[in-house]
């Protein structure tokens, strides 16, 4: 690949197709979900840009440029682990969320295949599904997170609110770096709310709390004209980064990650030109049009204060 030979070229990305194990506890199970685009071709994209739409809870730190789905160049993890006082990479328990914000935060642009060229596995031992964790005692997700030293954000099943953990690790030790960059507490507070609606009515309680207190630790570290830029952005025409995605059950036959892969390829080409669920393609037309965020804080209106 000739992008490859440029100089200063420091990431080329991709979205990954993922599948769920057969032993993933959920509906979601033996599910394959095809990541695609109409167009093949490779995009630039603004590292600052996409880290701020991340923290404003209104895209997913699976865009990001982790480091299980892009080729880096050495020299920019060299360069992250120079800057640290231990000169260690990874220092986060996170380390697929730690790695796609740090270098999100330690570079000015990167590249983007608008075709994936891996699979991502979740499985019911994978990180992220076992923060996320629906069924499981308050008890049981406060001893998860102990387990792996997340200890920034509350014990709470949330996939936002993890996130926040690397992220939070990043700004002790990037604390220039991360100063220009604001935590959507808003956004927050609402994203984490629908996460944990179906939780027991005990638990909830004391998850909501936890929330709160955690919200107001945010908020009172930002100062007065912050506070203002946060709020107005509640109302800004935005453009966020959006996913095109095709889910698929697959049949009993196929139950681990190794036969998936080995169909990939013919389920790609059969699917591509499927189109995306409907309420799929309606959030991404609303986001491309840069409506999406407006109508995001009518429709929460109440639950933003």
């Amino acid at each position: 690949m000739t992008l490859l030979k440029k100089k200063n070229v420091d990431i080329i990305s991709w979205q990954p197709h993922t599948y769920f194990w057969s032993n993933f506890q959920s509906e979601e199970r033996n599910k394959l979900i095809l990541c695609y685009s109409e167009q093949n071709k490779i995009v630039k994209y603004s590292s600052s840009d996409l880290l701020q739409q991340i923290l404003d809870m209104q895209t997913m730190y699976l865009h990001s440029p982790m480091i299980y789905n892009s080729f880096v160049n050495i020299s920019l993890i060299n360069t992250i682990k120079n800057k640290k006082n231990n000169k260690k990479f990874f220092t986060s328990n996170i380390p697929d969320v730690y790695s796609g914000l740090a270098f999100l935060l330690n570079t000015k642009s990167f590249y983007k295949l608008s075709q994936p060229i891996g699979i991502n596995g979740v499985s019911k031992y994978s990180g992220g599904a076992l923060f996320s964790r629906k069924e499981k005692s308050r008890e049981e997700i406060t001893n998860f997170y102990k387990s792996y030293n997340v200890n920034l954000v509350p014990p709470i099943p949330s996939y936002y609110l993890a996130m926040l953990d690397p992220y939070l690790n990043l700004c002790k030790e990037f604390k220039i770096e991360t100063k220009k960059y604001l935590i959507n507490y808003y956004f927050l507070k609402c994203r984490v709310a629908a996460e944990i609606k179906n939780e027991k009515h005990e638990d909830k309680i004391i998850y909501t709390k936890e929330l709160n207190n955690f919200i107001k630790e945010i908020k009172n570290k930002c100062n007065f004209l912050q506070k203002l830029v946060i709020f107005f952005s509640l109302f800004s025409p935005k453009k966020y980064e959006i996913s095109k995605l095709i889910e698929i059950k697959q049949p009993k036959e196929i139950n681990n990650i190794y036969d998936m892969s080995l169909h990939i390829r013919d389920l790609f080409e059969r699917n591509k030109n499927k189109s995306p669920i409907f309420k799929q393609k309606i959030i991404n037309f609303l986001k491309k049009t840069r409506v999406y965020n407006i109508l995001y804080t009518i429709k929460n209106i109440n639950n933003l204060m």
